[in-house]
């Protein structure tokens, strides 16, 4: 099974509801809190993902949704002195791949110092028995290594809730972007998986901009990376143009 993201076109509503205290609600049970965005969507029993890693207690300081897109700036109060874009951008349903669901977030990063170290981190959690199978971009298609493969690109996961369903999860920072995704298992057995962009210095009025898709669809063998099911979506995700908002 193939899963092409559909155009969304301009009429259509919004799927992301944002209330007045950065709180939001978004279709198919979907939710985000901005203003703790370390934890990140939360979008199936025991998955979030997408989350940005920020200082404790740094809100917003602008936030709208447009389209199939929700977008919040940051500005930390630290030394690094940055301005953070973050875009989550919700794909499309299909009836004809309803088991199959997607995200992208497009993060930017900018800073008013002369330099200033760029790094930044999304974070995504899943909960569950699980096995990884680690992979890198050649080309617009991706090459599944093995569990532990290092400084890999994308990563597969396979994972079982506590009621017996299964799922993977593919994380993937896009080809024209430098970062790498590693892993950890958290106290409680979860595993948490870190993109880790911008690993240069960031100058004053330059623009970093990076792109990371996760999708959520039907599991496969941890021998068998991904399946067939998401191989159509990273295709079309390696060979998308830039996004020129966020």
């Amino acid at each position: 099974m193939t899963a092409t993201p559909p155009v969304q076109a301009a009429c259509e509503p919004s799927p992301w509801t944002l209330s007045a205290d950065h709180s939001v609600a978004a279709s198919a049970g979907t939710r985000l809190n901005l203003t703790d965005a370390s934890t990140g969507l939360i979008v199936d029993e025991g998955v979030q993902v997408l989350g940005l890693r920020l200082p404790a207690g740094c809100g917003p300081v602008e936030a709208w949704a447009r389209g199939a897109d929700l977008t919040a700036v940051y500005e930390p109060s630290d030394e690094r002195q940055l301005r953070i874009t973050a875009m989550w951008r919700m794909g499309p349903a299909s009836p004809a791949t309803s088991d199959i669901r997607w995200w992208q977030m497009v993060l930017s990063s900018q800073t008013s110092l002369l330099t200033s170290s760029a790094e930044l981190a999304v974070l995504s959690t899943i909960r569950g028995e699980h096995a990884t199978v680690a992979g890198r971009w050649t080309g617009e298609t991706v090459a599944w290594e093995g569990p532990s493969e290092q400084a890999a690109t994308c990563l597969q996961v396979n994972s079982r809730t506590t009621e017996g369903r299964t799922r993977s999860v593919v994380i993937a920072i896009h080809p024209d972007d430098p970062g790498a995704i590693d892993q950890h298992a958290l106290e409680d057995g979860s595993l948490q998986v870190c993109c880790r962009l911008f690993p240069s210095n960031v100058e004053k009025g330059v623009l970093l901009r990076s792109r990371i898709l996760v999708a959520l669809g039907p599991d496969a063998p941890p021998q068998q990376a991904a399946g067939d099911w998401s191989a159509n979506l990273l295709r079309q995700f390696a060979g998308s143009p830039p996004v020129l908002t966020a």
